[in-house]
């Protein structure tokens, strides 16, 4: 590594004290409220949709909702993850496969 710092590293070497963020993948770190606010909203409306699917019969539609809505769930987990270590590969493997996946 240079002595002034500004070698990059690899995954699984740098954390938040001794590396500039601007080196993770996303260049910033995920903000864990949003994150966990989006988690809550899809959660609430994955509920809503198993209900109004049993209540009107629409078994398909609110399938296929609610499995979108649990993806997205598992997608925003990530950043969660990422947020305490925004170079951790799980969080970005389980972030990027869930929000592309849709």
């Amino acid at each position: 590594m240079a002595s002034d710092g500004s070698e990059q590293r690899g995954w699984g070497e740098c954390d938040l004290e001794t590396c500039d963020i601007k080196w993770s993948i996303f260049q910033y770190q995920p903000n864990l409220v949003a994150n966990a606010i989006f988690i809550a909203i899809f959660g609430i409306s994955m509920l809503v949709h198993i209900y109004q699917g049993y209540r009107w019969k629409q078994w398909t539609f609110a399938t296929l909702v609610s499995v979108g809505c649990a993806v997205e769930m598992i997608g925003h987990g990530g950043r969660i993850i990422m947020h305490d270590d925004p170079w951790s590969f799980t969080g970005f493997m389980l972030q990027i496969s869930e929000f592309e996946s849709l």
